[in-house]
């Protein structure tokens, strides 16, 4: 997770189906893994907006004027 040694000041979520992965990217500082367990859409935009969504409501870090970096797996 090359992002997360250059410890930018916005928190970085990242969006996974595995949880296993999840586990792992609890050990990077400033990640903050979210786990998808939504069904998989055929089109990959709207499956990518579902994550995204997904991901700002679990983590209610999300303000109107936040910023944050998003990572999907």
């Amino acid at each position: 997770m090359l992002m997360a040694a250059y410890r930018p000041r916005c928190p970085i979520l990242a969006i996974t189906r595995e949880p296993q992965t999840a586990r792992q990217l609890h050990l990077y500082r400033g990640v903050f893994p979210v786990l998808f367990r939504g069904e998989r859409n055929a089109d990959w935009t709207e499956d990518m907006d579902q994550r995204i969504n997904h991901a700002m409501e679990v983590r209610r870090t999300a303000q109107s004027t936040a910023r944050f970096r998003i990572l999907a797996e």
